[in-house]
């Protein structure tokens, strides 16, 4: 079973801005809706750190978005269906419960799946 929890927060943020902050060791699967562009030999920059974000997806869909961070469930796949009839769209990073819980509190996600112990 997967809870999910609401990020005040992030509701409030756009859901993608020009400029987005890196965040250490988290990443997105499946279709991008953009790329970040860093330095030429960057290795990587630090938590905080704004990048530039070549958007592949018009930006007034990215405002349909809803962002969900963490442990991955049927639940998931079940209410992105159910948006996508309210004209909104669901992106998952599948990071674990923990990861979700991180990002939460970062204001990186609207919600964070979670699977309890």
């Amino acid at each position: 079973m997967t809870i999910i929890c609401a990020s005040p927060s992030a509701v409030a943020k756009s859901c993608l801005p020009r400029r987005w902050h890196a965040a250490q060791g988290d990443h997105l699967t499946g279709t991008a809706d953009g790329i970040a562009v860093l330095p030429r030999g960057s290795q990587g920059l630090p938590a905080g750190a704004s990048v530039d974000v070549r958007l592949y997806r018009n930006p007034a869909d990215l405002e349909h978005t809803i962002f969900a961070i963490g442990s991955h469930d049927m639940t998931l796949d079940l209410l992105a269906q159910y948006l996508a009839k309210c004209n909104r769209r669901l992106a998952s990073a599948n990071v674990g419960s923990q990861g979700g819980l991180v990002a939460l509190r970062r204001g990186e996600a609207h919600l964070a799946g979670l699977t309890p112990a």
